[in-house]
């Protein structure tokens, strides 16, 4: 996938420790990546709005139909 930084906010890129100020390939699915979209921090690039959501996953509590 693809991120840009968002104005007036500024990420690191983890491997590199540099500032993100261009669009940067970043690998699908990490977990880092998909934290800084959903927070606000980059917004990706060149995909679907709804397939930016897609992916980023959210947590229940159970499983449906666990008995605590």
């Amino acid at each position: 996938m693809k991120v840009e930084p968002v104005p007036a906010r500024t990420v690191r890129d983890p491997v590199t420790g540099s500032e993100l100020t261009a669009a940067l390939d970043v690998p699908d699915g990490s977990p880092f990546w998909l934290r800084r979209v959903a927070e606000g921090d980059v917004k990706r690039v060149g995909t679907s709005a709804d397939a930016a959501t897609s992916m980023v996953r959210t947590q229940t509590s159970a499983p449906v139909g666990a008995v605590s």
